[in-house]
């Protein structure tokens, strides 16, 4: 059962309506995943928001399609259903190979992978795994794609273990939110 209530807009300061309204679901009319929880702290969700949407993935020069596999790996890991979820049909959207996503949920062999995509699911894996990145992991990444790059990803796998710990805490899973889970067994 979710531990958070559904966020109000009449209940926020008018400087956050327009944020209210942008994080809302037209279909639902309600605030879902992360910002369920962060709409009660606008002052946290606005610069979140811009963080993430705006610095991060914008600023990205490898394919969104690899971005989106780090954060399947990241919510494999953390053992998240609502990230998973979410960037599973993210993943599609951003043409992300399925048989990359296969192997991140353990169903196929590296073998199937691009060296882009396994040069990024290790460098994902040793940072949440291992909490240190091997030379070779990191010095392919930086080669291939360049120094700001690296910060970037870095700060996308870090992104997404805080927005895992939030969903956690607050119990808000795909089926909280009328959706399936798809979370690898």
């Amino acid at each position: 059962m979710v531990r958070i209530a559904q966020p109000r807009r009449d209940d926020l300061a008018p400087e956050y309506h327009a944020l209210f309204d942008e994080m809302r679901n037209a279909a639902t009319g309600v605030v879902g995943g992360p910002y369920r929880a962060l709409m009660h702290v606008p002052d946290v969700a606005l610069p979140w928001r811009r963080w993430i949407e705006d610095s991060l993935r914008g600023g990205l020069n490898m394919p969104l399609s690899l971005m989106e596999l780090a954060v399947l790996v990241t919510a494999r890991e953390e053992r998240c259903e609502y990230v998973w979820g979410a960037h599973q049909r993210a993943a599609e959207r951003a043409g992300t190979r399925p048989e990359a996503v296969q192997v991140v949920r353990g169903e196929a062999a590296a073998s199937v992978l691009t060296e882009d995509e396994a040069t990024v699911i290790a460098f994902a894996q040793q940072v949440l795994r291992e909490r240190k990145v091997e030379d070779a992991a990191f010095d392919k990444l930086k080669a291939r794609w360049g120094e700001s790059d690296v910060i970037r990803l870095s700060c996308i796998i870090g992104c997404y273990r805080l927005i895992a710990t939030l969903l956690t805490a607050f119990d808000i899973t795909p089926e909280s939110e009328g959706q399936a889970n798809t979370f690898p067994k």
